[in-house]
């Protein structure tokens, strides 16, 4: 009994996986494999807050917070806040 239930769930898997078309594979080619960091960055901060927080901008000054591409990661990881409430 158990052979017989395993050989038909490989039989539907295999079903499934040869529905595969090629349209199928260019949905995932097509895919922005970047890292979510990367997407905080590009999405966030470069179209919010960079034009505040970009080196030597008052807003940096003050709160000693730079978010542009490359330094952004390491003023905000595993570092204290120079702002007590953030």
């Amino acid at each position: 009994m158990y052979n017989r239930v395993l050989i038909l769930s490989l039989l539907a898997s295999l079903s499934l996986f040869l529905q595969c078309t090629e349209e199928d594979v260019d949905v995932v080619d097509a895919l922005d494999l970047r890292s979510t960091y990367s997407y905080i960055q590009s999405d966030i901060f470069d179209k919010n807050c960079v034009s505040c927080h970009q080196s030597g901008t008052t807003f940096a000054l003050q709160s000693d917070l730079i978010l542009t591409s490359g330094i952004s990661y390491d003023q905000l990881v595993d570092r204290v806040p120079k702002n007590g409430a953030a």
